[in-house]
């Protein structure tokens, strides 16, 4: 028995993941789990489903009755846990002749689903049972047992980069998607599509699910009597299920939120709308009115596999010469955008204004502190200022 995921689309739109077995039956425990998942973006729930499955096939193929072990709390043998921490190492479970390892943040992901799920599974069943504490007790020893076994493995892939783009690969990657430029690897009808994405990412920080859920409409401008004319961009939720025939549509973080963007940037958009769209003919015309679609003769919104699509695109031409690019994606850019607004600003990182600022530009409640993430780079920039004004002390 092999178990698997199956995304469900309901009439107007809304999708739902469930786990289903080789019989094409939902078992109970594993979907009472995802059921439990809420106020989360449909794609986290598919990732969370595939770690839940990922981990439910390792222990039928060591046959394994882990619902059953977790119910008479006799839990996981050490030798077990041994082996279902290399199984979360591994980014293809079939058997090929290459054996590929996942990334760290990637193996504590599966880890910390794993511990989750048994978790769940741990007090379920406690609420049967006349010997309540000392069965959550002996299972919660075990689970502490499995963090430790967990922890003391690592992901054996290449640790994925946290910081953004070096200013000769932000130049570089802008000369390759430019229009005009000869090592462009795109076909013309999506050039300019290409470029105002990159653009996008760069000087506004936009999620990358914000990015792909954008309406036509999306460009907003109003006069300010002190400021002059504003431009923004209004990132709404995918309101537009019903419509959307991508299999895993964009599904926003956050509701409406106005990103502040320039002028120019502003005349891009509205310059993609009325010729790289329009060019597109008829059948873009008939297509949903979201802002990106895809190369397609019969055009379909942009899917997120085909934008990661272009980033591997563009990081084998601009190494093709020599290596210029370090692996990029859309997230880097994101990076890349906080990093720019710290360099800036001239706030004090840990200056209230600064914080407050940094949650607004990124979409973050006012009381997040997942901003700083997004500035560590801003340690190496102040310490290579100190040395400039050590050397220029130095000189005099």
């Amino acid at each position: 028995m092999t178990f698997y995921c199956k995304i469900l689309v309901l009439p107007h739109g809304e999708r739902h993941v469930l786990i289903c077995d080789s019989d094409e039956l939902p078992p109970i425990y594993p979907n009472t789990y995802l059921a439990a998942v809420f106020n989360q973006a449909f794609r986290t729930k598919l990732i969370r489903a595939k770690r839940v499955v990922n981990l439910l096939n390792w222990s039928v193929d060591l046959k394994i009755d882990l619902i059953e072990r977790i119910k008479s709390g006799e839990g996981l043998l050490f030798g077990e846990m041994e082996s279902l921490a290399y199984r979360l190492c591994l980014k293809n479970t079939k058997s090929t002749d290459t054996v590929e390892y996942v990334n760290q943040s990637n193996f504590l992901g599966r880890g910390r689903e794993a511990v989750k799920f048994l978790t769940h599974l741990m007090r379920k069943f406690a609420e049967t049972r006349r010997d309540e504490q000392s069965y959550k007790d002996k299972v919660t020893q075990n689970l502490c047992e499995l963090q430790d076994v967990l922890a003391s493995n690592r992901g054996r892939g290449v640790k994925s980069v946290r910081e953004g783009l070096s200013h000769t690969e932000r130049l570089h990657l802008l000369s390759l998607v430019a229009e005009d430029s000869p090592s462009n690897p795109f076909q013309l009808r999506v050039r300019q599509r290409n470029a105002l994405i990159i653009r996008l990412l760069l000087q506004t920080g936009i999620r990358i699910s914000e990015l792909l859920a954008l309406r036509s409409d999306c460009c907003k401008k109003e006069f300010d009597i002190e400021y002059g004319m504003q431009y923004f961009l209004k990132a709404d939720e995918n309101l537009y299920l019903d419509e959307d025939p991508r299999s895993i549509p964009p599904d926003a973080k956050t509701k409406t939120r106005i990103i502040p963007i320039s002028e120019g940037l502003a005349e891009m958009i509205e310059q993609y709308i009325a010729v790289g769209r329009r060019y597109r003919g008829r059948e873009a015309r008939k297509a949903p009115a979201y802002l990106f679609l895809s190369s397609d003769k019969k055009p379909k919104p942009l899917s997120y596999s085909s934008v990661l699509y272009m980033f591997e695109r563009l990081e084998i031409v601009g190494n093709s010469g020599r290596k210029v690019l370090s692996p990029i994606f859309p997230h880097r850019l994101r990076y890349t955008f906080f990093e720019d607004v710290v360099r800036v600003s001239n706030l004090d990182p840990k200056s209230e204004e600064f914080k407050q600022v940094s949650r607004y530009l990124g979409g973050w409640s006012s009381t997040s502190e997942q901003y700083k993430h997004y500035a560590m780079k801003q340690i190496r920039y102040m310490a290579h200022l100190s040395l400039q004004k050590l050397h220029e002390a130095a000189t005099n």
